[in-house]
């Protein structure tokens, strides 16, 4: 029972950390974007 509960846990906590691992590359692709768009508008 312990071990089935615990492993339960162990996987609820990696799908969260996958899903914050997804938003915080989502996040950082549209920084790059944004500033890649930035340095193209400054080389103008």
């Amino acid at each position: 029972m312990k071990l089935s509960k615990r492993r339960k846990y162990n996987m609820r906590k990696v799908t969260i950390t996958e899903k914050s691992l997804r938003k915080l590359s989502i996040l950082q692709s549209k920084k790059w974007r944004i500033s890649k768009s930035e340095a193209l508008r400054k080389k103008k």
